[in-house]
C-alpha cells in the first residue's frame, strides 16, 4: 500500500514531502517535492566613475596628462629602481630568460612568502593609467592557492591601495612564453599621490611553487585621465545603463545652448573622450565621442531635456543596454571613460551607471 509522510524543516514553513505513489494516483508520483531558492539575488547599486585619486568630475584639463612611461625594473639591463630580496631567493639580473634586453628577474627559487622590494623615485599615480609587467611561466602547479601579489607603498613606507595578483592578468597555465600583465591602476584602489616602492609577494600554499621570470616592470600612461566603473565590493555587477551628466553655471542662456555639434554645453572636442569596456569573456569595445551627436551612434541612446533657471542649466545623455553589461571582478572587467581634451571650462561632468549587484541570498531568514 502507499505510505505518505512529511519531512518538516524550519519553523517558517519550508518542508519536503515524500509520497509513495500508485498507478491510480498519477498526479502524485513517487519523488521528493522541494523548494528551490535562487543562488543569487540582485541589489541596486548606482556607481559614479572615479579616477585613481578618487576624483569624479570629468571637467578637467586632460591635455596635461601626456603619454609617458616610468620604468621600475628590467633585469638590470638599465638602472631604474633598486631591487632587494627581503625574503626568499631572487635573482635580479638573470640571463636565463629576457623580454627586454638580455636579463630579467628570476623567481624560480622562490617559495611561499618570498618578497622582492623595489625602491625608486617617487611618482604620482594620477599621471599614469596602468602598471605593466612581462611574465614568463616555466612551470605552473595549480595545487593550492597561487599568486604573485603587488603591493604599493608611499614615501613613508605605508601601504597604499590594495594588493593585486599578477596572475589574474595572464594565463598562468601557458608555459614558456612571455605574457603581458596589463593592470589598470584603478585595480589597486586609491593610491594617493605618492608611490616610490612596490613589493612582489609570492603565494603558494600547497604543491610546488610557480617557476617564473619577470621583466619590463613599468607605469604607463596612454595620455589623458581615465575614470573607471568597477564591480561593486568584488561582486559580479550588471550595468543596465550609463549616463553623462552636464551642468553649467557661466551663462544665462544655457537652456538654449546645447548643440548637436558641440560637446555638453561647450564646443566640439578635437581629440574626444574615449568610452571603453574591458571584459575578459568578450572583445573589448571602444568609442570616441567628440560631439553630442556621436552619442547617438549607440542603440538605445537618449538625451534628456535641458533644465535651467536662467543661471544654471543641466542635461544628460542616457544609454540603456538591451542586455546588461556584466562586470566580473575575478577577471578584472571594467567600464571607463578617458578625458583627452581640456574640459576645465565645461562646468561639471559626471559619468555614472545604473547597476545591480549579484549576491548570495541571506539564508538565515528562511
Amino acid at each position: 500500500m502507499a505510505v505518505g509522510f512529511q519531512i518538516e524543516g524550519h519553523s517558517k514553513g519550508r518542508s519536503a514531502e515524500v509520497q509513495a505513489g500508485s498507478s491510480k494516483a498519477r498526479r502524485r508520483p513517487n519523488g521528493l517535492v522541494t523548494y528551490q531558492m535562487p543562488y543569487e539575488v540582485e541589489n541596486f547599486a548606482p556607481i559614479t566613475a572615479t579616477a585613481v585619486d578618487g576624483s569624479s568630475n570629468l571637467a578637467i584639463d586632460g591635455t596635461v596628462f601626456a603619454a609617458s612611461v616610468a620604468n621600475v625594473h628590467n633585469g638590470t639591463d638599465n638602472v631604474y629602481w633598486t631591487a632587494t630580496a627581503t625574503s626568499g631567493t631572487w635573482t635580479f639580473n638573470s640571463a636565463t630568460q629576457a623580454f627586454d634586453g638580455t636579463k630579467s628577474i628570476d623567481g624560480t627559487a622562490t617559495v611561499n612568502g618570498s618578497t622582492a622590494q623595489f625602491d625608486g623615485t617617487s611618482i604620482n599615480p594620477n599621471d599614469y593609467s596602468k602598471f605593466t609587467v612581462r611574465v614568463y611561466i616555466s612551470q605552473f602547479n595549480s595545487t593550492g592557492t597561487k599568486a604573485l601579489n603587488i603591493q604599493m607603498y608611499d614615501s613613508t613606507n605605508t601601504a597604499v591601495g590594495n594588493p593585486v595578483d599578477i596572475l589574474d592578468y595572464i594565463s598562468p597555465a601557458i608555459e614558456n612564453v612571455w605574457q603581458l600583465a596589463d593592470i589598470p591602476l584603478s585595480d589597486f584602489g586609491n593610491l594617493g599621490t605618492d608611490v616610490d616602492r612596490l613589493d612582489i609577494i609570492v603565494v603558494s600554499t600547497q604543491g610546488n611553487p610557480i617557476d617564473f621570470y619577470l621583466d619590463a616592470l613599468e607605469f604607463e600612461s596612454v595620455g589623458g585621465r581615465e575614470f573607471f566603473i568597477r564591480p561593486v565590493n568584488d561582486e559580479t555587477t550588471h550595468i543596465h545603463s550609463m549616463e553623462l551628466t552636464f551642468k553649467a553655471t557661466d551663462a544665462a542662456t544655457r537652456t538654449n545652448d546645447v548643440s548637436p555639434n558641440g560637446f555638453g554645453f561647450g564646443a566640439a572636442l578635437s581629440t574626444g573622450v574615449v568610452y571603453r569596456a574591458s571584459q575578459a569573456t568578450y572583445a573589448p569595445f571602444e568609442y570616441t565621442l567628440t560631439e553630442n551627436f556621436d552619442f547617438f551612434r549607440f542603440p538605445g541612446a537618449e538625451t534628456g531635456p535641458v533644465i535651467g533657471d536662467g543661471t544654471t542649466a543641466m542635461f544628460k545623455h542616457l544609454l540603456k543596454y538591451d542586455t546588461p553589461v556584466e562586470l566580473n571582478p575575478r577577471t578584472g572587467d571594467y567600464l571607463s571613460i578617458r578625458v583627452n581634451d581640456d574640459l576645465s571650462t565645461y562646468g561639471t561632468i559626471y559619468f555614472t551607471a545604473s547597476a545591480s549587484v549579484l549576491r548570495k541570498p541571506d539564508l538565515t531568514s528562511i
